[in-house]
């Protein structure tokens, strides 16, 4: 997809004549935000604290909020015109997938508008804990070309207030491969080269409705991701705003849709196997979430020694006989798969 860079900054506030604007940055912090008014002061707080020995700009994509958010962040903006580029998104530049409007936009026009060599990155409702995380992860790209992105350790946040470490145990360097079969990266804690210019997002991307998976799946191709074994960042887990609150009851699905779409591109063959086990494990998930949600309580061994009999099917399908397959009926209101 093609993004014009005019209509992008035709709606960066205060213009482009701030102090920001003026630098060569290295590293470009992109947040989106949406909604955010409860989280987004600690997220920029969190960036202005960091400490490095090079340049680095904060470009802050506020995508029309019905909240406060948007005052919060113009504030910051006003106070800050020598670190922050604050993005005024009008719901016109909102990309529609499957009749909603999304975050595509907002994340693309950051990654097209950084001229840095490098990307972090952090969600509104995200936050930072070190504040030498940025230079620690500049410092490991710079000594490893082999690299194309760092991430580490974070913990996770409730609605109430719960904050927990998360269980990761990413391999210390990964390849493509071993990020589509056990996937564990969250944005808050990327850093990566910048390399949209030259290998832009797939199309399909502006299709889907998971963002750092995709993303980071694409990254892999063009060098190692090195996991920093370090704690240096929290995630909101279930925010009100968060794609797996708003769309819990589709998760699945969307990563069924997402692997479809790796699957039937071309620069993905070399990994068809291994994202065609990934896609029956969604799908085997979807439908056990199915069969003891919807299914009647006398009806669940029945339904589930069905599930086991179709999934058994499919283990050893290509991808063009599990596409067939990928066709629903109702039964007793549970969605099951043909056989």
């Amino acid at each position: 997809m093609n993004f014009d860079l005019d209509q992008i900054l035709a709606t960066e506030y205060l213009g482009q004549d701030k102090a920001v604007n003026k630098l060569n940055p290295l590293v470009s912090v992109c947040v989106v935000t949406y909604n955010h008014q409860e989280y987004i002061e600690k997220c920029i707080d969190s960036l202005l604290a960091q400490q490095t020995s090079f340049d680095f700009e904060i470009l802050i994509g506020e995508d029309n909020s019905t909240d406060k958010t948007r005052e919060i962040c113009k504030t910051y903006a006003d106070k800050y015109p020598d670190k922050i580029r604050l993005f005024l998104r009008t719901p016109e530049q909102k990309i529609d997938v499957e009749g909603k409007k999304t975050w595509h936009f907002n994340v693309s026009g950051h990654l097209y508008t950084s001229k840095a060599k490098y990307i972090a990155w952090c969600d509104g409702d995200d936050y930072w804990t070190f504040e030498g995380k940025l230079q620690k992860q500049f410092e490991d790209l710079e000594a490893h070309p082999e690299y194309v992105m760092n991430h580490h350790h974070f913990d996770k946040i409730f609605p109430d207030g719960k904050r927990i470490p998360t269980k990761v145990k990413p391999k210390l360097e990964a390849n493509t491969k071993d990020i589509i079969e056990n996937f564990q990266i969250r944005m808050c804690t990327m850093f990566f080269r910048n390399v949209f210019q030259e290998h832009p997002l797939p199309a399909w991307f502006y299709k889907n409705q998971v963002g750092d998976r995709p993303m980071s799946i694409h990254l892999s191709r063009f060098g190692l991701v090195h996991y920093i074994p370090e704690n240096w960042a929290v995630y909101h887990a279930d925010s009100s705003t968060s794609v797996l609150k708003t769309t819990r009851n589709n998760r699945h699905l969307m990563s069924i849709n997402m692997y479809r779409y790796f699957l039937e591109d071309a620069d993905y063959k070399p990994f068809k196997q291994t994202l065609l086990k990934e896609l029956i494990g969604y799908l085997r998930k979807e439908i056990l979430e199915q069969i003891l949600e919807k299914s009647p309580k006398m009806e669940i061994e029945k339904n589930i020694d069905l599930y086991n009999q179709f999934y058994k099917q499919l283990e050893n399908k290509s991808f063009e006989e599990v596409k067939r397959n990928l066709k629903f009926k109702a039964k007793s209101n549970l969605l099951i798969l043909k056989g």
